[in-house]
């Protein structure tokens, strides 16, 4: 990708964002599961958002990993126990 493409990328993401046309991924997307899963794995979100905007428990979240072939972030079983840990600290708000 050249330089002007990816500016032109970042510009139209731009554009996306302030018009708030952002509902062309939704959980009803066939790529969503996927995506969420792709962006725990390479650390752009933690397995806490991962597990909101999928709607699963925390543990579920690796087991899905495992389905679709995505790799285990580093460092996500410590922050399985220290989720685990907390008490009275469920999620379980699902995004819709």
């Amino acid at each position: 990708m050249t330089d002007e493409d990816a500016i032109g990328c970042i510009l139209k993401a731009v554009d996306f964002y302030r018009r708030g046309d952002n509902k062309g991924f939704m959980p009803s997307d066939p790529d969503y599961e996927r995506t969420i899963l792709d962006g725990w794995s390479v650390g752009a979100i933690s397995l806490q958002i991962a597990s909101i905007r999928l709607g699963l428990p925390l543990a579920e979240v690796f087991t899905r990993a495992e389905q679709h072939g995505v790799e285990v972030p580093y460092i996500a079983k410590r922050e399985l126990a220290y989720f685990e840990k907390q008490p009275g600290k469920r999620l379980s708000r699902k995004v819709e």
